[in-house]
């Protein structure tokens, strides 16, 4: 066979010479296509092809039959091919004829011919052994030969031998004798194998008969195969063995009569030697169940014959006889019943349960062996019929007892004697039973005995009432067999209720018990440990078990967190609410002691401390007692047994010692002082005095007293509530609720106690009598919290709110301090100067007043602070006096103007430095000193204490005062980054504001509108002053860069050295100068090199001078002319505001400002240095000529965190993403980005970065992780320096919300630079490389909800209407629509409504009423409706859904749906059913229901939408008269096709004997069905209503007493026969005619009355007037009668009933004389309730016959 010649889908060619012989193909369903192999054969040597041409293509889709013909021609060559959009082939081939040749003499190997012998062989047989006989030349005779037999024109079967006279050899010899064709023309060729001799002879063709019977065969049935059959279960077996010789193939039939049916056949091998007879290797079946006609042929004779056949000879055995391969035998019945008999639990077999069995006709019994199993097997040839009656039983009885059996579950399980109770009765299976049918029954043992006892907790009987121990509940109760591992049944618990358990296990066994109970995971020893009982016949009790674990308890009863003890005795009280009511135990705590150790045992038990005897105050305790009620402490709860509840208040739970620690904890009332300001302030009439604005300290001080026990300094950490009333700052305790401060330990007078200090700001703003409150809300004495309040008097100034501002600033620098490189570098100067400046204001009146005070300038003082960005100002010394004691005036009403001229002098002593902190270093950090004021007016209220020393009093006195005060302003000290970034900007920015006003003209016309814009005017030229001014010191500063201004260190030194000599003209060019400064440098050179990591270079120089000298570089602040005050605001204040309350217009004045530099010593100094190892710095040193500073020009190095100027960073950070933009993603699939980090740093070292995405980039939330964490602020540490860097792997998840993410960018930081930065620290953007990426997902196709009212109802309904198309309103909602819109969906085809029957698997779109496909699509707000066409649906129940469309995409990709709604189409009116109207025979008897159905469920929701009337036609006194009734006077019961009616009680209660007899007449209108369908047609029947005798009925009534509930909860008993006795008087009836049935919740009484020698009916009018006439003490008094009906029975009295008294029902039944109390209760139908009077057999039955009556029965 080849290989595959082709792939799928192609196409194959084979055409190779051969023949072809077979073909082989494989299938694959997903190319629609098959793979072939081809079985081929070679030609023959004696034969030759003549091949023709390819056939003609047999078609696709057509099946073929290709047969080159049938005069010998074989298939060559074959050729197919695929096509994919038929999925099928098409053919052709190639035929081709083979002639073979033979000769008619056979040539030998000589050269020469050889003579032909036609001789015949002659065939014998010899006792069934064919024989072939040549008779062979006598020149032949002396060689040794060969002999061949074969087929005339065929190949020979050799065979040797040697030389004989006459070869002879048998048949079977031959290897291929069996597959020749037999009975046909053969051959026989003899051969000399001796060499050079012609040797060959051929006979003649002969004909060969051949016999096949075996030796045995004696019987000459020329090879029949014998037969013999046997029957087991349903199979027939079958046994044969053959004695032919020639058969290949065995066959069987199956008669029934003269019907014929063939089994199966059996082939033979084909190399058994034809000596010897074959027999089947296995056993022929027959299974009869797979016969249709089986069942009517049991107990009959079938036959089955054998034959065999040989086709290749046309040979076949005869088996008409049953001599001649048949056998008959006689078809039995069979079938299994086989089960398993278990215990209850269906564990336990239960062997040598007897089974008594009959089964059609064929009885006997078996028994479980010890796996509880049982078989029973029947077959038998008698039974006749394919299903039979069986009944199988088991019994069983150990110990005495008889063991009872339930099969429930199984078919045909029935009780053997149901008069026996359900739960003891025993059962048996009574079924059909098939033929060949096998069926399993198991049943259950299910008697039991019972084992009960409780679980105690030992010891506990000491502390008892009735001194029994106290139960435990939770005890595992565990019964094994006795040597068996497993559970018998599942173990029980001991009940909560009492501890108790009980187990039922089968009788007869011996059982083992064993308790288990853990606590903290541990097991708890109970005794005893097993309790066996052996042999279990009857019920065991008592079988107790007793926990002995107890755990320690630990009680303290004290005060405080100092323990103080609370009195001389404590009593305590230990119960146990839950588990033992009736245990209390008494423990005393005595001496005076606050500790009880105890043990207790496994239980939820309560302490409470019962009483203390003589407390520390002198007292009972009641007040100790009632705290610890307040504070829920009198009574804590331990938990042992349920300590794995939840904790709450008042629990106590074991610890992990498993100790239990009760805390009574009393507290004594708090003791609270305070004090205001240090110890030994003044006080003015008992409050404190503080000065304003000035810190002040609050010292709280708490403590309890505990009476005899002494006081307890140490409370705890108490909250205080505290109100500062003495600041005027808001923080939260200034506020009106104040705020909690915590008590703790402070050290006061050198002692710990308790107390709390806090710092306050007084303030005058609200006054200057203040004070401090404090209160604490006592959990234990609500009624009694503890305050505090104490009175704080504050002096000083109180602003009265009349502020304004200006700054006045030159511009000019004093000073340029320069920051040199290095992160651990400084630079600092200290001067001595004073600066004088001269000018002149000119105020307006517009102050107004007449408030004259002295004007002063600033305050005198000493502080020390750090200020500004990079810079340190240290102010040790800032002074401001007013020369010549010039005062301010304000005058009056008038507009002049006052002239002033200042005259004020700054001196200053100062030491200011560059920042020594990391960050913003070099040029941005260079410190500008530059002169500047800013003047604050400010009006105040002074308040002062006034003391009275001789009478000892004090008051408070106020006076007024108009100030003046400096702003720290008004010295400039500013870096090069403040003004580039603060200055200049905000001078720009009101300059822009101004210039707008001025273009715009917003000015009124008249002279204020020209002063207001001669002002601005003005401002603006101020305002581009001073903006040109820093602009200047900006280039004053950049021009050192360039070396302008600067000179070396040495002359540098030279010059401050001789500066004095020189200012005085004492230097002579050849003399020295003799002051020398600390530190020089040589005149070699000024290059200073140093590294990080802490090494510092220190250089100072000293000198010392006194000059003055006029400064010609001021302007005289002639650009503040005309400038505006604002209130509260600078001068540049950058905000401009309209109201304004005078100015100040500045004059230029004549005076110069000088600079006086008094006998002060002056010192430059600076340190180089870095904190960083690796960071190296080459500085060039040089000095400002103008400022005598040193300044920094850094020539080369190295440096980092941060990066300085002309120097190589050490971090070169690098990032790089590849692949985006990521595209193309499933919605909810993470996607990874690449990310590539590179450390490029020059100096080849790894370095801390962090990574993270750049704020803004990622606004639509894509959700980004880095190894398992979300990417924030991914630190990176030690990158390496290596260009094929860091490999990281962000993954990326969609955030819900979005779909599309671009734009994003990743920034890679320089670590140290970034914190830097980020503390403000550094004015330019910290190193970093940047990456940007976008990540796009695939859309989910848009959702779709329902909405409107079929979201709300959830269903729908279409009724029939008079219009002639249905229509329903379908509304719809896209809850992403605030995402995406349906219409901005960028795959969305169309959104659509879909239906489908209730059961189809295919959904439909739905159309509109115009025939379009109805589709949605939202409006503005996300929700659509359309209105669908139902009109051509039949009726039924549907299901909607919304279907969105997007592509044919799986998933919610391509499309999603909504949920789906299920409705119905109901256009048919409900009919009535039939005629089905009751009662049907047209007579109400009791028993009888008053009902009518329907052809489907109708609406039966109240109130009813239909409406009843029913009309009594009485006949009374030869008079007519009508009574008609309607729903509300009818007992109406509506459920599903049914409506059942009654006559209600309080109709009818007094009037049967007017309704006895009589004919009702039932009208019904207006039922609609449940899709809202109303019937038109009038419903109505009639009937009669029997007659009875009322005398001997019973009336049944509810009766509701209201007032008597709280007595008959008290006496329950008492209040019954009270109730019976009362109504029996007032309805005048013998006490035995009343019986109280039942009282209900309420008090409603259910009561009988009976009949007897007063009628029932009359009784309950009787009973009608005593109740309406009742008084107020009688019980009869607001109570009520809600129900009579009637009962017809003749039983006259309660318990009393004989045969004479059958009463009517019963005699209407049909049943029998057995009494009962039967009410006829009138309101869902007919029914009946009742009461057994008598116990007998006859009344069991008759319950049944009760029950199988008319429903429903109650």
């Amino acid at each position: 066979m080849t290989d595959y010649l082709n792939s799928w889908d192609l196409e194959l060619i084979w055409d190779s010479g051969y023949i072809l012989r077979g073909i082989y193909s494989i299938n694959d369903n997903y190319y629609s296509d098959r793979r072939w192999k081809l079985r081929y054969t070679t030609v023959p040597n004696t034969c030759k092809l003549t091949v023709d041409a390819w056939t003609g293509w047999f078609d696709y889709d057509i099946e073929h039959n290709i047969v080159c013909s049938n005069d010998g021609k074989v298939i060559v060559a074959i050729n197919t091919q695929h096509d994919n959009s038929r999925e099928d082939r098409r053919w052709r081939v190639k035929c081709a004829k083979m002639d073979c040749e033979f000769a008619d003499t056979w040539a030998d190997s000589c050269t020469k011919k050889c003579k032909i012998y036609a001789n015949t062989p002659t065939v014998t047989t010899n006792s069934g052994v064919d024989t072939v006989t040549w008779n062979s030349p006598s020149t032949f005779q002396s060689y040794n030969w060969e002999m061949s037999i074969g087929p005339v024109g065929g190949s020979l079967s050799k065979i040797s031998g040697s030389s004989p006279s006459t070869p002879k050899v048998e048949w079977s010899t031959f290897n291929n004798w069996q597959t020749s064709d037999w009975n046909k023309q053969y051959q026989v060729s003899l051969t000399i194998t001796d060499k050079n001799t012609c040797n060959s002879q051929r006979s003649l063709a002969t004909t060969f008969t051949h016999h096949c019977s075996c030796n045995s065969n004696s019987d000459k049935s020329n090879g029949q195969p014998s037969i013999t059959a046997t029957q087991t279960k349903a199979i027939i077996s079958l046994q044969t063995q053959l004695r032919s010789y020639c058969s290949t193939r065995l066959f069987f039939l199956r008669r029934f009569n003269s019907f014929e049916t063939g089994l199966q056949s059996f082939t033979s091998s084909l190399d058994v030697e034809i000596t010897k007879c074959l027999s089947p290797p296995n056993l022929e079946k027959d299974d009869l169940t797979t016969l249709g006609r089986i069942s009517s042929e049991l107990g009959k004779t079938v036959t089955y014959c054998a034959f065999v056949v040989n086709s290749a000879m046309d040979y076949k055995t005869d088996y008409n006889t049953l001599t001649n391969g048949c056998t008959t035998i006689q078809i039995a019945f069979f079938t299994t019943v086989s089960g398993f008999i278990r215990s209850a639990g269906g564990i336990t077999p239960i062997p040598g349960v007897t089974l008594t069995y009959n089964i059609g006709g064929i009885t006997g019994t078996v028994q479980t062996n010890n796996a509880g199993f049982y078989e029973i097997t029947v077959q038998s040839s008698t039974i006749t019929s394919s299903t039979v009656t069986g009944t199988i039983t088991p019994q069983f009885t150990s110990a005495g007892v008889e063991h009872r059996f339930t099969c429930t579950g199984y078919p045909g399980c029935t009780a053997i004697d149901l008069s026996v109770p359900i739960d003891k009765r025993n059962y048996k299976i009574q079924r059909k039973l098939q033929h060949a049918q096998d069926i399993i029954v198991d049943f259950k043992d299910e008697s039991t005995v019972t084992i009960s006892g409780k679980a105690f907790l030992d010891d506990t009987a000491l502390y008892t009432r009735d001194k029994k121990p106290c139960f435990l509940p939770g005890v595992e109760i565990c019964p094994y067999q006795v040597g068996q591992t497993t559970l018998m049944s599942s173990c029980t618990k001991t009940s909560t209720l009492d501890g108790s358990y009980e187990i039922a296990v089968p009788i007869g066994i011996s059982v083992n018990l064993f308790p288990k109970y853990t606590h903290q995971n541990k097991s708890v020893t109970i005794n005893p440990s097993v309790i066996k009982l052996e042999q279990l016949e009857y019920h065991y009790f008592d079988q107790d078990f007793f926990v002995s674990k107890t755990f320690q308890v630990d009680i303290t009863v004290a005060g405080g967190t100092c323990k103080k003890k609370l009195g001389e005795t404590t009593i305590l009280e230990i119960t146990m609410p839950s588990f033992c009511p009736s245990y209390t135990r008494t423990e005393t705590i005595i001496g005076g002691g606050i500790f009880r150790q105890l043990r207790l045992p496994i239980s939820d038990f309560k302490v409470k401390v019962d009483s203390i005897k003589n407390d520390v105050f002198g007292s009972s305790g009641l007040e100790i007692i009632q705290y610890l009620e307040n504070t829920k402490q009198r009574e804590l709860y331990g938990q042992i047994y349920s300590e794995g509840a939840t904790s709450g208040a008042g629990i106590v739970k074991p610890d992990s010692s498993s100790i239990l620690k009760f805390d009574f904890n009393y507290r004594s009332s708090l003791q609270l002082s305070v004090q205001v300001g240090p110890e030994g302030v003044q006080l003015c009439s008992g409050a404190f005095v503080v000065e304003e604005n000035n810190p002040t300290n609050i010292t709280l001080l708490a403590w309890e007293s505990y009476g005899t026990a002494g006081d307890c300094r140490n409370v705890g950490n108490l909250t205080v509530n505290f109100k500062d009333l003495v600041t005027d700052g808001s923080y939260t305790c200034s506020q009106y609720n104040g705020c909690g401060i915590t008590l703790n330990l402070i050290d006061f007078n050198r002692e710990n106690r308790s107390g709390v200090i806090t710092t306050t700001v007084p303030g005058l703003q609200s006054g200057y009598l203040r004070s401090v409150i404090f209160d604490y809300k006592d959990a234990g004495r609500p009624n009694y919290p503890v305050h505090l309040n104490r009175d704080v008097i504050v002096t000083g100034k109180k602003s009265l709110g009349d502020s304004f501002t200006v700054t006045l600033s030159e511009g000019n620098p004093i000073t340029i301090l320069y920051d040199p490189p290095g992160s651990m570098s400084t630079s600092k100067i200290s001067q001595g100067s004073s600066i004088t400046s001269t000018f002149t204001t000119e105020t307006s009146n517009e102050f107004g007043g007449g408030v004259e005070d002295e004007v002063k300038i600033g305050v005198d003082g000493k502080t020390k602070a750090c200020t500004g960005f990079g810079v340190e100002l240290c102010l040790e010394t800032f002074e401001a006096t007013v020369y010549g004691g010039v005062r301010f005036e304000l005058k009056g009403s008038d507009s002049t103007k006052d002239v002033n001229t200042w005259s004020h002098t700054f001196s200053l002593s100062t030491s200011i430095s560059t920042s020594k902190y990391i960050g913003n270093p070099g040029r941005y950090s260079d410190v500008v000193v530059s002169s500047a004021i800013a003047l604050i007016f400010e009006k105040v209220y002074v308040y002062s204490v006034k003391r009275n020393r001789t009478a000892g009093t004090c008051e408070v006195v106020r006076d007024i005062s108009v100030t003046w005060r400096p702003s720290v302003e008004g010295y400039s000290i500013k870096t090069i980054y403040d003004i580039e970034n603060i200055e200049i900007p905000n001078i720009k920015e009101l300059m822009i504001a101004v210039k707008s006003r001025i273009d715009k003209n917003v000015y009124s016309n008249n002279a204020e509108g020209v002063e207001l814009k001669s002002l601005d005017i003005d401002n603006l030229r101020l305002l581009n002053n001073s903006l040109n001014n820093w602009q200047q010191i900006v280039n004053l500063r950049d021009s050192r860069k360039s070396g302008t201004g600067l000179i070396a260190p040495e002359d540098f030194y030279s010059q401050i050295r001789c500066q004095n000599a020189k200012d005085t003209g004492k230097e002579s060019k050849f003399d020295n100068c003799d002051e020398i400064p600390i530190n020089t440098f040589s005149s070699d050179g000024n290059n200073i090199f140093y590294s990080g990591g802490g090494i510092q270079f220190f250089l100072s120089a000293e000198w010392q001078r006194s000059h003055e000298n006029p400064y010609t570089e001021t302007s005289n602040f002639e650009h503040l002319t005309g400038i505006r005050w604002f209130k509260d605001i600078t001068a540049f204040g950058f905000k401009v505001k309209n109201e304004f309350f005078g100015s100040f217009t500045y004059k230029r004045s004549t005076s110069e400002t000088y600079i006086t530099t008094e006998d002060k010593k002056n010192s430059v100094e600076f340190t180089l240095g870095d904190i960083h190892i690796g960071d190296y710095f080459n500085v060039k040193l040089m000095y400002d000529s103008q400022f005598h500073t040193p300044y920094f020009q850094t020539q080369a190095g190295v440096s980092s965190c941060p990066w300085e100027e002309n120097t190589i960073p050490r971090e070169d950070p690098r990032i790089f993403i590849t692949g985006s933009p990521f595209n193309y993603l499933p919605p909810d699939s993470p996607v990874e980005i690449p990310v590539r980090i590179v450390n490029r740093s020059p100096t080849n070292e790894a370095r801390n970065y962090r990574l993270q995405p750049r704020l803004g980039t990622n606004e639509k939330g894509l959700q980004l992780n880095l190894n398992g964490a979300a990417l924030q602020y991914t630190f990176l540490q030690d990158v390496p320096t290596t260009e094929k860097g860091l490999d990281l792997t962000i993954i990326a998840t969609r955030n819900p919300t979005s779909y599309n993410y671009t734009g994003i960018v990743l920034d890679f930081y320089s670590d140290c630079e970034l914190g830097i930065y980020n503390g403000d620290g550094l004015a330019r953007a910290p190193l970093t490389s940047s990456a940007t990426f976008d990540v796009l997902f695939q859309q989910y196709c848009s959702p779709v909800n329902f909405a409107g009212t079929l979201s709300e109802d959830n269903t729908f309904t279409i009724k029939l209407h008079t219009d002639s198309t249905y229509t329903l309103l379908v509304q719809a909602t896209n809850p992403e629509h605030h995402i995406t819109p349906w219409n901005k969906h960028p795959k969305l085809k169309y959104v659509t409504v879909q239906y489908r029957r209730v059961g189809d698997t295919e959904w439909e779109r739905a159309f509109t009423p115009t025939g379009n496909f109805a589709n949605l699509m939202t409006d503005q707000t996300g929700f659509a409706e359309v209105e669908i066409d139902v009109t051509l649906l039949s009726d039924g129940k549907y299901e909607l859904r919304l279907l969105s469309y997007c592509s044919a995409e799986s998933g919610l990709i391509g499309q999603q749906t909504s949920s789906t709604i299920s409705g119905s189409i109901d256009r048919v009116l409900p009919e009535l059913f039939g005629s089905f109207c009751q009662p049907s025979d047209g007579e109400f008897l009791p028993g009888d229901e008053i009902s009518i159905f329907f052809t489907e469920d109708i609406n039966c929701l109240t109130p009813y939408t239909f409406t009843i009337h029913m009309v009594i036609h009485v006949k009374q006194d030869n008079k007519n008269k009508t009574i008609i009734i309607d729903n509300d006077d009818l007992n109406i019961q509506c459920q599903f096709n049914k409506i059942t009616l009654a006559f209600t009680s309080s109709n009818l209660q007094y009037n049967w004997k007017t309704l006895l007899g009589n004919s009702v007449s039932v009208f019904v209108e207006g039922v609609e069905d449940m899709s809202g369908n109303v019937m038109e047609k009038l419903v109505t029947w009639e009937f009669d209503v029997g007659v009875w005798d009322l005398d001997k009925t019973s009336l049944l009534l509810s009766l509701s007493f209201p007032e008597l509930t709280d007595q008959f909860k008290a006496n329950p008993d008492i209040i019954t026969d009270r109730i019976s006795s009362e109504i029996s008087t007032a309805a005048g009836l013998n006490p035995n005619q009343v019986e109280i049935m039942d009282i209900k919740k309420g008090m409603v009484v259910d009561v009988t009355f009976h009949p007897g020698e007063v009628n029932a009916l009359s009784a309950s009018q009787n009973l009608a007037k005593h109740m309406e006439s009742a008084s107020e003490s009688s019980i009869w008094y607001n109570s009520h009668l809600l129900k009579a009906d009637l009962s017809d029975t003749e039983c006259p009295i309660k318990n009393t009933c004989d045969s004479a008294h059958a009463p009517n029902l019963i005699k209407f039944m049909g049943i029998g004389s057995s009494c009962f109390v039967i009410s006829i209760i009138f309101t869902t139908g007919m029914f009946f309730h009742s009461k057994k009077k008598q116990e007998s057999d006859n009344v069991i039955e008759m319950t049944h016959q009760i029950k199988d009556l008319e429903k429903p029965l109650i």
